[in-house]
């Protein structure tokens, strides 16, 4: 069972030799003492396994003190590195997110010098910092989010003095209020009970919007509802109880700063 490090402490890959044949594959998953030989030595009390569908992404938790505990993921396709360096992860132990993706696909050098980490002796490289923009667009195009950036914070400098609330400051509003909203599309749905009512769910960086569109709005902003990503909003308030909906009047496609297009992806 070949074992590699990676640039994050802690972080080991294990990779298990994998015996095929017509019946089909085996393989070794867990060998106490080859771990203990890579320096992990942890008892191994509980197994779980979980399937995510495309799209999904999963938290590992942080836990410390009498609750620590040590976690083995099973990649079957891709590499979970990417996740950990291209989600910013790495960022504190290799400083910047280029250089953190550059040391995660850094070549692993065979043979003679397969116990070196030749990558770590050399100088880093000098790479350039990425923006916030294009930070923005490696995390929504890896992940589908951002762990501490969202779209709207970078639309919202550019709407002028159009008076745009936050979904966060709705709960102030008054019913029949007129409001504006600006955010991204997260889930568009028509059921078949909502005699042709489309309901679209709005996210902006303070959280998200409840969104009514009506057969008559809808058929005049058909292009703009069925396919924008970021949009601003004209409504009015609805108000039942602790429940708020946005009836819409109007919708406008809006962009990222100079027209940059967002790999997001609605339902």
């Amino acid at each position: 069972m070949p074992f590699s490090t990676t640039p994050i402490p802690d972080l080991i890959v294990f990779e298990p030799a994998v015996y095929r044949d017509e019946r089909g594959y085996f393989f070794e998953s867990y060998n106490q003492k080859v771990w203990a030989e890579a320096g992990v030595h942890a008892a191994f009390v509980q197994d779980n396994q979980a399937r995510s569908t495309r799209g999904v992404l999963r938290g590992l938790h942080y836990q410390v003190g009498e609750m620590a505990q040590a976690k083995l993921v099973r990649v079957t396709e891709g590499e979970v590195l990417d996740v950990a360096a291209d989600g910013g992860e790495a960022e504190p132990l290799v400083v910047g997110r280029r250089n953190a993706v550059w040391r995660a696909h850094a070549p692993k050098v065979g043979g003679l010098f397969a116990e070196h980490d030749l990558e770590g002796e050399a100088p880093p490289p000098l790479l350039p910092e990425m923006s916030p923009v294009e930070q923005l667009l490696l995390d929504y195009g890896r992940l589908g989010l951002s762990l501490d950036d969202h779209p709207i914070r970078h639309v919202r400098p550019h709407l002028g003095d159009r008076q745009v609330a936050k979904n966060a400051d709705l709960p102030k509003l008054r019913d029949r209020q007129g409001v504006r909203l600006v955010g991204l599309v997260i889930g568009r749905q028509r059921p078949q009970t909502a005699s042709g009512v489309t309901f679209v769910t709005l996210e902006d960086e303070t959280g998200v919007a409840n969104l009514v569109v009506t057969v008559a709005v809808f058929e005049k902003f058909r292009h703009v509802v069925l396919n924008a990503k970021l949009v601003l909003v004209s409504g009015t308030v609805e108000k039942e109880g602790e429940v708020i909906h946005i009836l819409v009047r109007a919708m406008e496609r809006v962009e990222l700063p100079r027209g940059v297009v967002l790999p997001a992806r609605s339902r």
